[in-house]
Formats: C-alpha cells, structure tokens, sequence
C-alpha cells in the first residue's frame, strides 16, 4: 500500500529471518449442522463480491472469487502484481529436505524461544 501511494519503499528479510504470513479461513466438515450453518453465515459475507472488492480496493488483497476483477484503475498501479506474476517470482520451498531437518529445526526453535 505505502507503495502505491508514491512511497520509497522496499521489502527485505531481516537476518533474523522472515515470517511467511497468510490470511486463511478454513471450513471442515463433521461438525453439527447447527454449528455449520452458523460458520457459513460468519464466512460467506467475507467471500462475497461486494467484500473480496473491498479488500482489492483498500488492502490489496488478491480475491478468492474468479469473478472479482481487478479494477482497471488499479492494474496501472507499478505497486501490484498480477497472479501470472506473482506465480512467476514464486519460490518453492524444497519441502524433501525441510521435512528431512524439521525435528532438528523443532527443537532449535524449541529451545531458542525457551531461553
């Protein structure tokens, strides 16, 4: 956002590293039909049109509907990035090796957050 307002800015990892982020909400099934319906209720407005709009407009946020575009205004902005474009610059964790390591990595986390 401070980007597409004209802002001097740029993103690095620190060298304590970086958090991976992602705003997700997730539905399950098996759950009673009383408390499934009440998760639609809360999550449905969130993926409505009218909403997944609003994020693109005052947050930038990428919608989970094929059916909200992008506005044109918008696509002018050097700030954003396509989803062609933001698959393109993708990395791809070697997830065979991290899974490999996990338990070391667990307990050096582990014990570096206990300290």
């Amino acid at each position: 956002m401070a980007k597409s307002q004209g802002k001097n800015v740029a993103f690095t990892v620190p060298k304590e590293g970086g958090v991976q982020w992602a705003g997700i909400m997730q539905s399950c099934v098996g759950f009673s039909p009383k408390l499934t319906e009440l998760s639609q209720r809360y999550m449905n407005p969130w993926l409505s049109d009218e909403c997944q709009l609003a994020w693109i407009e005052r947050g930038f946020f990428s919608p989970t509907s094929s059916k909200v575009k992008i506005p044109d205004a918008m696509k002018q902005n050097a700030a954003l990035m396509s989803t062609d474009d933001a698959v393109k610059k993708l990395v791809k964790p070697d997830f065979e090796k991290l899974g490999s390591i996990m338990p070391r990595l667990k307990t050096l986390i582990d014990r570096t957050l206990k300290a």
